[in-house]
């Protein structure tokens, strides 16, 4: 039986080899009997974790789909934790939600700039968990978001270096960029807004999966990039014919 088996037989009531793995992370032993009472029917395998250190070493053994991750708590806090499961490229792949009690902006932009794809909001209410896990587990990081005016470590910078008059023309440059980039297309997959943080403008970029390939075009040249952690990486002609070919087998 390897690591992730045990892990699971001792946490999870699912018999099913192929559930979906849940890792619930969270100093408060009442929240996680509220997680585990609110998934245990779901069809899951469920882990437990107390701490950030817990989380790191059971997310490396077990690899779980999804992550439900305190942003709270002593030692490692949830932001650090997140960090380095992303810089790791044998859990970089797990998605990422924080469970807060944190509102503002600027807390949940840092989140999605560490790579976190939602936030539930504490007090816990079961549909709403049950409804955003579900969803994550079904597109599976389907949609990318991408942060402008955001320092890697979460810092905001804001979009004044961009120097546009005002918001109007700055989302008018996003519109032709994409269009101009991507194409016409795919616009419908992809959603765009500024959002004020601590005093200066943020854009939020939201993207939906294709139903098929989307190259960068760069004048009479084509690019194919994919997400890999925190970064990307652009695949050659090759490499891109697998991919497609692979993504095609899976659907």
């Amino acid at each position: 039986m390897t690591e992730k088996r045990k892990h699971q037989t001792k946490q999870s009531k699912s018999n099913d080899p192929a559930a979906p793995v849940i890792l619930m992370v969270d100093d408060n032993e009442i929240n996680l009997q509220t997680l585990y009472q609110t998934l245990e029917d779901q069809g899951y395998s469920l882990l437990i974790a107390r701490s950030g250190e817990d989380a790191l070493r059971i997310a490396a053994k077990a690899d779980p789909d999804l992550i439900l991750l305190d942003v709270m708590m002593p030692g490692l806090d949830g932001y650090e934790t997140c960090a380095r499961l992303k810089a790791d490229e044998n859990t970089r792949n797990s998605v990422i939600i924080f469970l807060t009690a944190l509102q503002s902006s600027q807390e949940k932009v840092r989140g999605f700039s560490l790579g976190a794809v939602d936030f539930i909001t504490k007090p816990f209410d079961s549909a709403e968990i049950v409804a955003r896990v579900s969803r994550h587990l079904e597109v599976h990081l389907g949609h990318k978001i991408l942060l402008i005016g955001v320092a890697d470590a979460g810092d905001i910078l804001g979009t004044i270096a961009d120097r546009f008059d005002n918001n109007d023309k700055y989302l008018l440059h996003v519109n032709n960029r994409i269009r101009e980039y991507i194409g016409l297309e795919f616009v419908s997959f992809i959603n765009f807004q500024l959002v004020p943080v601590e005093g200066q403008k943020v854009l939020l970029v939201q993207c939906q999966p294709s139903p098929s390939p989307v190259f960068l075009k760069t004048g009479k040249d084509e690019e194919f990039y994919v997400r890999v952690g925190p970064g990307n990486r652009r695949l050659s002609t090759s490499e891109v014919l697998t991919y497609v070919m692979n993504r095609k087998a899976q659907t």
